[in-house]
């Protein structure tokens, strides 16, 4: 994926989920919206690593230290459990800031995490 539609990716999410900014508390906006941006990144980059996988596998083949061929996991299934871990926990921390919202204003942040269970 080429950075042009890395980008283009990482807005759309954030459009997707920016609905939230003003439902919020004008004190908590600014930390509101640091999530959005960095929840907005780890969702575009978790996509274009699944997608990498998905074409390349969970195993690679390289020299060891010895010279042999050996099977490796693939670098990029770290950075996907990297990426993952936070990007649960900031939607974890986003959730907390939204539990007071109506219940049909959570509507959209649940089909939006749903997409990555």
């Amino acid at each position: 994926m080429k950075e042009e539609e890395r980008r283009e990716l990482v807005e759309k999410y954030k459009s997707e989920i920016s609905i939230f900014v003003d439902k919020v508390n004008e004190n908590e906006r600014p930390v509101v919206e640091m999530l959005i941006e960095r929840i907005s990144y780890l969702a575009a980059h978790l996509e274009e690593v699944e997608q990498e996988t998905l074409k390349k596998g969970l195993l690679t083949k390289g020299k060891g230290s010895t010279g042999n061929i050996v099977t490796k996991i693939n670098p990029l299934v770290n950075a996907y459990v990297s990426y993952a871990k936070q990007f649960t926990s900031s939607v974890k921390q986003l959730q907390g800031f939204l539990d007071n919202l109506q219940p049909e204003e959570k509507d959209e942040l649940q089909m939006f995490v749903e997409k990555f269970k």
